[in-house]
């Protein structure tokens, strides 16, 4: 679902000002590692009184496809487990490290590497990684890298946040190009600043107060 929001807005977790599935003749979304990261929409009609409503500096929420784990892309085959239970996913292979996230039952898994016979490091339908136990999740499938089950990895996504930065109108369609929120910052200079043995909280906090432009 590809929701559209005012400028200011700051609560996502409604449709916000229109939905704009039924408008969208294609969504394109392009990311470089350490490198720009833009959604492009195409949507239908220029003339059409919603479409029209999507302006410059307007943000929108699109669910985008999450950057594959690079232990996982290398692999030649792909394997996938079914969750027995509600399990957690941990940071090291063991119950004592810290639960990073659930699992649900028959929640589906992809296997990155076995650490032990106890333990698997694996990857969730978010592109999320942890450790899970052995006993805890049953073989599902195993096929070539770029086939079978390997499209789970192409459908794994999360919403995203992007900034309209330019709206062309034609007489058939409305172009529309986004960047990803993150890059409000870019011209968010940040002024002199010396933090001579500064705590982490109270470091992020005085470089915050410091930028140009507050946010």
């Amino acid at each position: 679902m590809i929701r559209l929001y005012s400028s200011n807005a700051d609560d996502f977790s409604k449709n916000g000002l229109l939905v704009l599935d039924k408008y969208c003749i294609s969504a394109t979304a392009h990311e470089e590692l350490n490198g720009e990261y833009e959604l492009e929409l195409e949507l239908t009609n220029a003339n059409n009184y919603y479409t029209n409503r999507v302006k410059a500096d307007m943000i929108l929420s699109a669910p985008v496809p999450v950057r594959e784990d690079f232990e996982l892309a290398e692999l030649s085959f792909i394997t996938s487990y079914r969750a027995n239970e509600l399990l957690y996913m941990y940071n090291k292979a063991s119950t004592s490290g810290k639960k990073l996230r659930k699992v649900k039952k028959n929640g589906k898994l992809l296997l990155i590497k076995q650490k032990n016979s106890s333990w698997l490091r694996m990857t969730n339908d978010k592109g999320k990684s942890g450790y899970v136990q052995t006993s805890k999740v049953t073989l599902h499938s195993t096929s070539a890298s770029g086939t079978g089950d390997a499209v789970f990895k192409s459908d794994m996504s999360s919403e995203q946040l992007f900034r309209i930065y330019s709206v062309e109108h034609t007489l058939e369609s409305v172009m529309v190009k986004a960047r990803h929120i993150t890059y409000d910052l870019l011209a968010n200079y940040v002024r002199a600043l010396d933090m001579p043995r500064t705590a982490g909280a109270a470091a992020i906090e005085q470089l915050l107060e410091a930028t140009m432009t507050e946010h």
